[in-house]
């Protein structure tokens, strides 16, 4: 006997998806290690939802390929060397659209790297870099001047009562303008100048001292003759 039945729904929101014009696209062919390798750079550091590999070629193909971002740099006397973090791994392939999704990574220098293993390159036409639409939602219960201050690396996340009653928020808001943006000067902390910035002065000085001071010790040992 039928005791209970019940339906499930799952909707998946895609969102808004805003392109990002990438500055500079470098591509090498290196036949010694098998791999075709693209070098990405953004204008700035942004956050990274979604990245899509166009292949021109019309025939079949599935080969492994890694995707990697610019963690740090250090500069050696031998030159930068550069560390670079995984995003993902996996297939391109002829069978799919070849986009990868990401959890809004924020990247500015991407590194692609394909295994052609021992086929020909492939012809790669565009690539495209996307990022959620984003928007800050806000409530303000009085009159007054409002700033929204950005780039201290020290910030804490703040924690405001809206966020806990995210089902009441409606659909339809207002629109805020915002102002011009206005850069906020550090205050210049004056160091103290040294009173010899010349070291020349600094050896004269010692030499100086050492000469009266054996001018004073010989004086002194004629003295006790």
């Amino acid at each position: 006997d039928l005791i209970s039945a019940s339906v499930v729904q799952r909707e998946v929101i895609n969102g808004v998806y805003v392109n990002y014009r990438i500055k500079k696209l470098t591509k090498t062919d290196n036949r010694k290690t098998k791999q075709t390798e693209f070098d990405v750079e953004l204008q700035m550091p942004l956050p990274i939802a979604s990245l899509k590999i166009n292949i021109k070629d019309s025939i079949d193909f599935c080969r492994p390929i890694s995707v990697k971002f610019l963690k740090d740099s250090v500069k050696t006397a031998d030159g930068w060397k550069y560390n670079y973090g995984v995003m993902t791994h996996g297939m391109i392939n002829s069978l799919s659209e070849n986009e990868f999704k990401f959890s809004n990574e924020i990247v500015q220098k991407i590194k692609i790297l394909i295994e052609n293993q021992d086929n020909p390159p492939l012809t790669v036409g565009a690539l495209t870099v996307k990022g959620h639409e984003c928007e800050l939602l806000a409530r303000f219960t009085k009159q007054a001047s409002y700033f929204l201050v950005y780039g201290k690396s020290t910030a804490i996340r703040p924690s405001y009562d809206v966020s806990h009653f995210e089902e009441k928020i409606p659909v339809i808001l207002k629109t805020v303008d915002v102002g011009d943006e206005l850069m906020i000067k550090k205050e210049q902390i004056s160091e103290t100048a040294p009173l010899f910035k010349n070291k020349i002065w600094l050896w004269g000085i010692l030499i100086v001292t050492i000469i009266v001071l054996g001018c004073f010790a010989i004086k002194m040992m004629r003295t006790e003759e």
